[in-house]
This record gives structure tokens, sequence and C-alpha cells, in this order.
């Protein structure tokens, strides 16, 4: 009986465990996104003004953003353009061959948080 009031135990802290990552990192997400704002209307400003997306995002700097900001990790915004769409990315990572991040992208001008991609 104790045996198996243990493994109840174990398993209900696994499962409050595994959904306080998730809710975590849904957290982390959200945070990041709000520290990418900044950058993505200085980049929607700069291709107003120039026609298109600059070429690296040190460029926005000083005169559109007074520096760049870091992801919750403090690390740099990941950033890559074609003429005018870019896409903006943090968190990009890659565990047991499978990728996780976020990224912006701007033709669709919303978030993709992807989970899992191979």
């Amino acid at each position: 009986m104790k045996i198996r009031n243990l493994s109840l135990v174990l398993c209900s802290f696994f499962v409050l465990l595994v959904s306080g990552c998730a809710d975590t990192s849904r957290e982390i997400e959200r945070v990041n996104q709000q520290r990418a704002q900044p950058i993505i209307e200085a980049l929607d400003k700069y291709m107003q003004d120039r026609g298109v997306a600059p070429p690296k995002l040190g460029v926005l700097v000083p005169e559109y953003l007074p520096k760049l900001p870091m992801s919750l990790e403090n690390a740099e915004f990941e950033y890559s353009t074609v003429v005018d769409i870019y896409t903006l990315c943090f968190g990009e990572r890659t565990w047991n061959g499978k990728s996780y991040g976020c990224c912006y992208l701007r033709r669709f001008e919303e978030w993709d948080c992807t989970r899992g991609v191979e």
C-alpha cells in the first residue's frame, strides 16, 4: 500500500512539474516578445523611411533605437532579412535533433513559437 501511495505522489509531482515548466516557458516567450517589440517597431520605421529592411540590427542604433534590447536570457535577438521581409527570433535551440524557439514573421505580422520541429 505504501509503495502504491508513493507512486501516486511521485506521478502527481511529475505532472505538476511538467505543467509548471510549460507555464514558465510561455511566460519567458511572452516577456521576450515584449522585449522584441521596440526592435519590431524600429524595423518597421526604418523600412517605411528607406523602403527595405536593414542588413543587420545594429544599423538601427542610434537613429531608431538607443540600444538593442536583449532577450530574457541576456542573448541577442537573431535577425535575417530578404528585401522587405524579415524574421526576428529568440531562444533558437536544438535539443534531441529538434529545433525550439520563437520568431516574429514580418510577412504574417505574428509570432510563431514552434516546439519540436525537426
